[in-house]
């Protein structure tokens, strides 16, 4: 295993990063083959760089991403405002 590690040094330091702008994962960098569609605030592993695209993996999948569509910071899910339980309910 760790010789595996040693032999992809781009896996062995992965970071995290955050979908920005939705698109699709392709397998190779210079071809349309989706290897796996994005949306906004799904998380991946960015595994190498490569000018303005990027390897990354979510789950079992890789493929390249433009990097000015991802985030090195976590999406901040909303607050709800603080009278939210007092709010009443419209119906139609």
């Amino acid at each position: 295993m760790l010789l595996g590690l040693l032999l992809v040094p781009g896996i062995a330091h992965a970071e995290p990063g955050w979908v920005t702008l939705a698109g699709d994962a392709l397998r190779w960098p210079d071809a349309k083959v989706v290897s796996t569609p994005l949306a906004i605030g799904d998380e991946v592993e960015v595994v190498l760089r490569d000018g303005d695209q990027v390897r990354v993996r979510k789950g079992t999948d890789f493929g390249w991403f433009p990097a000015a569509s991802l985030s090195a910071t976590a999406p901040v899910a909303p607050t709800p405002p603080a009278d939210a339980e007092e709010a009443p309910v419209v119906t139609p």
